[in-house]
């Protein structure tokens, strides 16, 4: 197993907040409302039941509101660097015609491992500047406060972890996340058709029908699988005769995993 960043993205230094490609320079007291974020509610922790009850169930949509500041003195060349980084949290927070696009917040906190929370610009005035432009410069106040909305909001490990198996392999996935992987962010590459099974629970089993090559991913915010990749066609068959079943189901430790034919597969533990 490798950890692995998306393309353009690199592993965050500590004390590191990102949000949408804008690096925030947050007040101390500036990731209030995150502590709770996450943390195990209801029936979603390892021994819960068969591990099947799913984490989007039971954690519901909240606001956040995070205070950043801008450095800033009297010369002329730091003031531009200051209009220009205000400028650049006023883009991140412009809230999209249909306000369901949501952004990535990533950030690292001293001692932690990277983490990221899928957010969009709240209602109304999503980025609030205390007085003026000119007030700021002059030294009256520096604080800016981004009001964000988090849709499905449960913090992902911000590593990719990646396994690629042979035809009927068995590897076994060890999801370092305390929540049953239900609600993971997962995704699944393939040549053709393939049938994943998890060996410690029987009857637990996915297959993916397709007509050539293969990609089905479950993305946050969506509580059924998507099949993206062109050519792809029929349902996915799993228990119970759901049209898309409840796979993967990595419980929190160890998980004995075959897959029928070769592929790539890829997740985020939940924190």
């Amino acid at each position: 197993m490798t950890d692995s960043y998306e393309a353009g993205l690199s592993e965050l230094e500590e004390l590191t907040w990102n949000l949408g490609g804008v690096d925030l320079d947050l007040e101390l007291d500036g990731d209030e409302g995150f502590d709770d974020v996450g943390e195990l509610v209801g029936d979603d922790h390892p021994g819960a039941l068969d591990g099947t009850t799913a984490g989007n169930q039971t954690m519901t949509s909240r606001e956040v509101s995070l205070t950043c500041g801008i450095a800033y003195d009297d010369d002329e060349a730091t003031h531009e660097l200051f209009s220009q980084q205000l400028n650049n949290y006023r883009k991140v927070m412009h809230p999209l015609p249909d306000r369901q696009a949501t952004r990535l917040l990533r950030f690292r906190r001293i001692g932690e491992e990277g983490k990221r929370l899928y957010v969009r610009p709240a209602n109304g005035r999503p980025l609030s500047v205390p007085g003026d432009e000119a007030r700021l410069k002059f030294g009256l106040t520096k604080a800016v406060v981004l009001r964000l909305t988090a849709p499905d909001p449960i913090v992902y490990s911000d590593a990719l972890h990646t396994v690629t198996f042979e035809a009927d392999e068995v590897i076994d996935i060890v999801n370092a996340g305390s929540f049953t992987a239900r609600t993971l962010v997962w995704s699944i590459e393939a040549d053709g058709p393939v049938t994943i099974t998890h060996e410690d629970f029987e009857g637990e089993s996915i297959t993916f029908p397709s007509t050539g090559a293969l990609t089905v991913r479950r993305q946050p915010g969506r509580p059924t699988p998507e099949i993206i990749a062109p050519g792809t066609y029929g349902i996915c068959h799993g228990p119970a005769g759901t049209l898309f079943p409840r796979w993967p189901l990595l419980r929190p430790g160890s998980n004995n995993i075959r897959a029928s034919a070769a592929c790539t597969f890829s997740w985020r533990d939940i924190s």
